[in-house]
């Protein structure tokens, strides 16, 4: 029986070709009913038939604090095999996340983002336990935590 994962979203939207949101699924209150212009791009990308993934700091309107995220944008081909619209999923770079990582892999991950730990699958308790977060997040270091696995990162 395959394993069940599950997926936190912090957007999927469906995109038409003149760029409105036609339809949505949001984890935070939408600001406007288009996308931002950093986003247009790949939008266009998309358009053409491309697949575009994206890291990017978007500001959440409940937080003082922007979030990561991962942006995957597809294209929604239609009778004619040509693009009609576009479909954008967006993945916060965060517990959860690192979590359905752990799941997947069956490896204890921590996500980096300069010396800022944005995610972990582990307990603060135990990153405590072993290292600093800066210590833990410091580029081009090989860090022992709990075990056997090393952790590398390239962030």
């Amino acid at each position: 029986m395959p394993a069940q994962y599950h997926v936190f979203l912090v957007t999927l939207d469906v995109v038409a070709k003149d760029h409105h949101i036609v339809g949505q699924l949001e984890d935070v209150q939408p600001s406007t009913d288009s996308p931002a212009a950093a986003e247009i791009t790949s939008l266009e990308q998309a358009l053409d038939g491309h697949t575009v993934t994206t890291l990017q700091l978007i500001p959440v309107p409940s937080s003082s604090s922007p979030i990561w995220v991962l942006r995957v944008t597809v294209p929604i081909l239609g009778r004619a095999n040509t693009p009609i619209g576009v479909l954008t999923a967006t993945q916060a770079i965060d517990d959860d996340f690192a979590l359905s990582l752990e799941q997947k892999t069956g490896f204890k991950v921590v996500l980096c983002q300069g010396t800022h730990i944005l995610g972990s699958s582990m307990r603060e308790s135990s990153l405590n336990q072993f290292l600093s977060g800066n210590a833990l997040c410091t580029t081009d270091k090989v860090n022992v935590i709990d075990g056997p696995q090393h952790f590398h990162h390239h962030w």
